[in-house]
C-alpha cells in the first residue's frame, strides 16, 4: 500500500506542528494526557485528530463474562486490557523491553492466545495470559514468527500454529503443527505488574518449535506456502502456494495428503469457508457488466454453487462471516459497500441489528462480537462525524452501554459532515467520491480544494470519520477523496483492458 503524494505531505505537515507544539511542552499541559474535549472556542489542536485511540479490537469471549481489546499503554505501545462486564474491572498487561501486542485471540473462557513483537518489527512469539492471574503469563513458542489458523471443535485449548519464521533455522519455514497451548514450554518468566517476558529456554531446536507438539501436517507438494487455512470445524482444512510464473494453486486436505484442487484462483477470491464440509465462499463476477458477488464452492471439484451475497451497486469486498458458536452455521455477512454493510439470515440478529440502530441514526452499527448463548454482544458505531466507538449489550436484562469511546476528546459537533458525490471522467465515466466542506463554505464563499487520492490502487475510501480529512476541513480546506478506477469495489464498472493499463 503506498502513501499518496497527498498523505505524505500531510504527514510532513503534521509532523512540524506536532513538533512545533513539542518546544512548548514544557509551558503548557500534556496535549495527550487530556481525555475531554477542547472549549468551544478553541481551535481543535492537531494532536487530538491524530493520537493514538484509547482502546481496539474488543472481542468477545463465549461465556459472554470478559472483552480482551488492544490498549494504547502510552506513546505509540500497545498492550492488552481485560474488561470483566459485570462490574466494569479493568486489568491490562503490557509489554516489557519495547514489545507490543499485536495479535490476540480466546484460547477459552479464562485464556487468552496471543503474540508480541519487538519494536514494531520483529516477532516475539506466541503467549497464552491467564486473566484469573496475569502474572501467570506463559510462553508456547518465543521469538518465532508464529500465526494461528484455528482451534479444532472439541479440542479450543489446543490451537493449529503456522511457523512461518522459526527462529532455530535462520528463519525458514517450520511448517503447520498442533500444540498444546495449556502447556508451558519452560521458559523463564519475568512477569511483574502484568508485565510480560521471556527468556529463551533453549528448548525446540530440533524441529524449528518448542511448544508441546500434538501432530504436525505435511509440507506443500510443490511451489511455496502462501496461506494455510482451517477448515469449518477449526481443523487443518487448505493451502495456497505459489509456483513457477507465480501461479496459485489450491489444495485439500485428505487423509493427511494435500490434493490438488481444480480451482482457478485467477477467476476467484477466496474469502471464507462455508458451512458444510470442503465448501468454500468465494468472490467472483456472475457476468459481464455486474458486481463481483460472493459463491459457495465446493472446493473438490471446482463446481460453483448459489450465490450467497450480492450487491447491486458494488463488488462485494472485505467479507467478515458471521457464525453460531456451536454450529458454524452462518448467521450473517459483512462487507463494504459505501461504508460497512451487514446482510444477516438470522431473524433473531436482524432485529437486534434493527433494534440497536435504532439507538443510532445516521450511524452504521455493526454487531461485532456475541457469547454462544447470543445474549450479550460487543457492538461497534461510526459514522462521518463520529469516530468509532464501542458499546455492550444485553438482551435477556434490556440493557445496553458504552464499553468505550476511544477518542473521547474528539466532539461531533464540531466535525463536519462528509457528502458523497460522482463526477464524469473525461471518458464519460462516473466516479463516486467523498466531499467534506469547511464550516461556512458554500457557492458564494468557496473553500480552498484538497484532493486527497487513496493508495493502493487496491484499495478505496469509505464514508467514515477520518482524522486527515477532519483535520484540513477544521483548518479552511474543503476534501474530495475520489475512488477512482481500480479502486476495490468498482471493478465491474469497468473494462478489464482499461484496468489492467491502469494498474500497470
Amino acid at each position: 500500500f503506498m502513501p499518496s503524494p497527498t498523505r505524505a505531505l500531510l504527514a510532513v505537515v503534521v509532523c512540524v506542528l506536532l513538533s512545533a507544539a513539542d518546544l512548548s511542552a514544557a509551558k503548557k499541559p500534556d496535549p495527550l494526557v487530556r481525555i475531554t474535549p477542547v472549549a468551544p472556542t478553541e481551535q481543535i489542536p492537531v494532536s487530538d485528530f491524530f493520537r493514538p485511540g484509547l482502546l481496539a479490537d474488543p472481542q468477545l469471549n463465549a461465556a459472554g463474562t470478559h472483552v480482551v481489546a488492544l490498549v494504547n499503554m502510552g506513546g505509540d505501545r500497545d498492550g492488552l486490557a481485560i474488561i470483566q462486564l459485570a462490574d466494569m474491572k479493568v486489568q491490562t498487561l503490557r509489554g516489557s523491553r519495547g514489545l507490543d501486542v499485536y495479535e490476540y485471540s480466546w484460547l477459552n473462557d479464562d485464556r487468552i492466545l496471543f503474540s508480541v513483537i519487538r519494536d514494531k518489527l520483529f516477532s516475539e512469539g506466541l503467549f497464552v495470559a491467564d486473566i484469573k492471574n496475569l502474572k501467570r503469563n506463559y510462553v508456547l513458542e518465543p521469538y518465532s514468527a508464529v500465526y494461528v489458523l484455528g482451534r479444532p471443535d472439541g479440542a479450543k485449548t489446543k490451537p493449529l500454529i503456522w511457523v512461518r519464521q522459526n527462529a532455530y533455522d535462520d528463519g525458514k519455514d517450520a511448517g503447520v503443527f498442533q500444540i498444546d497451548a495449556m502447556r508451558n514450554t519452560g521458559g523463564e518468566q519475568t512477569a511483574v505488574s502484568g508485565a510480560m517476558g521471556t527468556k529463551d529456554s533453549g528448548a525446540g531446536a530440533a524441529h524449528g518449535v518448542s511448544a508441546h507438539v500434538l501432530r504436525s501436517f505435511p509440507k506443500p507438494p510443490s511451489g511455496h506456502p502462501v496461506v494455510y487455512f482451517a477448515d469449518v470445524h477449526g481443523d487443518m482444512g487448505y493451502l495456497v502456494t505459489i509456483g513457477s510464473g507465480e501461479k496459485l494453486a489450491l489444495f485439500a486436505l485428505d487423509q493427511g495428503r494435500w490434493n490438488l484442487c481444480p480451482v482457478d484462483l485467477e477467476g476467484v477470491d477466496l474469502e471464507s469457508v462455508g458451512e458444510k464440509p470442503g465448501e468454500l465462499l468465494v468472490g467472483t463476477r456472475p457476468g459481464p457488466g455486474r458486481p463481483r458477488a460472493l459463491y459457495r464452492l465446493e472446493a473438490r471439484t471446482g463446481t460453483l454453487g448459489d450465490a450467497l451475497i450480492h450487491d447491486d451497486e458494488y463488488d462485494v469486498t472485505n467479507v467478515t462471516v458471521h457464525r453460531e458458536h456451536d454450529t458454524h452455521r452462518i448467521l450473517g455477512v459483512s462487507y463494504t459497500a459505501r461504508t460497512e454493510k451487514t446482510v444477516w439470515f438470522d431473524p433473531k440478529r436482524q432485529q437486534v441489528q434493527a433494534m440497536v440502530q435504532q439507538q443510532f441514526p445516521g450511524q452504521t452499527v455493526t454487531l461485532l462480537d456475541a457469547d454462544k448463548a447470543g445474549d450479550r454482544f460487543v457492538v461497534r458505531t461510526r459514522s462521518d462525524r463520529h469516530p468509532t466507538a464501542y458499546h455492550t449489550l444485553h438482551l435477556s436484562q434490556r440493557s445496553m452501554g458504552l464499553l468505550k469511546n476511544p477518542r473521547p476528546w474528539i466532539d461531533p459537533a464540531r466535525m463536519r459532515p462528509q457528502s458523497i458525490v460522482s463526477y464524469k471522467a473525461r471518458d464519460g465515466a462516473s466516479i463516486e467520491a467523498y466531499l467534506t466542506l469547511p464550516e461556512g463554505a458554500s457557492e458564494s464563499n468557496r473553500a480552498p480544494l484538497i484532493v486527497m487520492p487513496h493508495g493502493g490502487p487496491w484499495a478505496r475510501d469509505t464514508w467514515g470519520w477520518s482524522p486527515d480529512v477532519q483535520f484540513l476541513v477544521s483548518r479552511g480546506y474543503a476534501v474530495l477523496q475520489p475512488n477512482y478506477r481500480g479502486s476495490t469495489g468498482y471493478d465491474w464498472k469497468f473494462r478489464e483492458e482499461d484496468l489492467a493499463d491502469f494498474r500497470k
